[in-house]
C-alpha cells in the first residue's frame, strides 16, 4: 500500500500540471413543492490526459491519467435523505495497446445504503478484445466502514467488461460493469453498473446526458436493500 501511495502522489502532481487536460462538469438539479417538498441535486468532475507522460524522470508512453469526482444531495421535507459521491484516481499505462496494465484508488461515501465510507487501492491489467469493447481483472486492498459499524479491512477481486465509442454525430456511449466478490468469500459481492449516453447539442461546450446507476450488494447491512437505481439527466459543461 504505501509503495502504491508513493507512486500516486508524484503521479497526481505530473498529469495535474499537464498543458493537454480535457475536463468536463456535468449538472443536474431537481425540485418539487405544493402537496410535497422535494430538492435534489447532482454534480460530477471528470478530467483526463492522454499520451507520453514523464514521471520521476521515466517516461511512460501512450498512457492515460482520469479524475472523476461525483457528489449528490438530496432532501425531503427539510430533512436530508440523500448523501452520496465518489472521488476516483485511474492511471493506465498503454492505454491505447492490446494489453494494458493500470492502477486505481478510489473513496466512496452513500447515506441511503448505510455506506458511512469505503475507499480502495488496487492493480490490474485491461485487453481490448475489439476497438470499443474490453474487459480488466484487478485485486485490491479495501476498507469499508458502515454507520453504526466498526472500520474492516479485506481484499476483493475486481472484473470489469467496458463498452465505449463516439459516433460521428458526436454522440457518446459508454457501458461498464464492475463485479467485485470478496475474496475469502465469493458469495459476498459487489456489482455496479454504469450506462451512459451523451448528445451534442448546438452550443460546442454544451452537450446533454443520460446516466442510469445500478448498484447491487449480495449481503449489506441490516434494513439496507440488496439494489439500488439511480436514473439521471444531465448537462455537461466541455472545457
Amino acid at each position: 500500500m504505501k509503495k502504491m501511495i508513493a507512486f500516486v502522489l508524484p503521479l497526481m502532481l505530473t498529469v495535474l500540471s499537464a498543458d493537454n487536460w480535457t475536463n468536463n462538469l456535468t449538472l443536474a438539479f431537481s425540485s418539487k413543492s405544493g402537496n410535497t417538498n422535494l430538492t435534489s441535486y447532482a454534480i460530477g468532475l471528470k478530467s483526463a490526459t492522454k499520451g507520453d507522460i514523464k514521471i520521476m524522470g521515466r517516461l511512460l508512453t501512450d498512457s492515460e491519467f482520469s479524475l472523476v469526482v461525483a457528489h449528490s444531495k438530496g432532501q425531503y421535507k427539510g430533512t436530508l435523505y440523500e448523501n452520496k459521491g465518489n472521488i476516483r484516481l485511474v492511471f493506465d499505462y498503454h492505454a491505447n495497446h492490446t494489453f494494458s496494465p493500470f492502477m486505481f484508488t478510489s473513496w466512496e461515501y452513500d447515506s441511503l445504503a448505510s455506506l458511512d465510507n469505503r475507499s480502495n487501492m488496487g492493480l490490474g491489467a485491461k485487453v481490448r478484445l475489439t476497438k470499443g469493447f474490453s474487459i480488466s481483472a484487478a485485486g485490491l486492498w479495501e476498507n469499508e466502514k458502515y454507520i453504526n459499524q466498526g472500520l474492516v479491512s479485506q481484499a476483493r477481486l475486481s472484473f470489469r467488461p467496458k463498452y465505449k465509442r463516439t459516433f460521428e454525430s458526436g454522440t457518446f456511449t459508454q457501458w461498464i460493469l464492475f463485479y467485485q466478490p470478496l475474496l475469502s468469500d465469493y458469495s459476498n459481492y459487489l456489482i455496479n453498473q454504469t450506462l451512459t449516453v451523451s448528445l451534442k447539442t448546438q452550443i460546442k461546450w454544451l452537450d446533454i446526458s443520460i446516466t442510469t446507476v445500478y448498484q447491487y450488494n449480495s449481503k449489506p447491512p441490516e434494513g439496507v436493500k440488496k439494489e439500488d437505481l439511480d436514473v439521471n439527466l444531465g448537462f455537461i459543461i466541455n472545457f
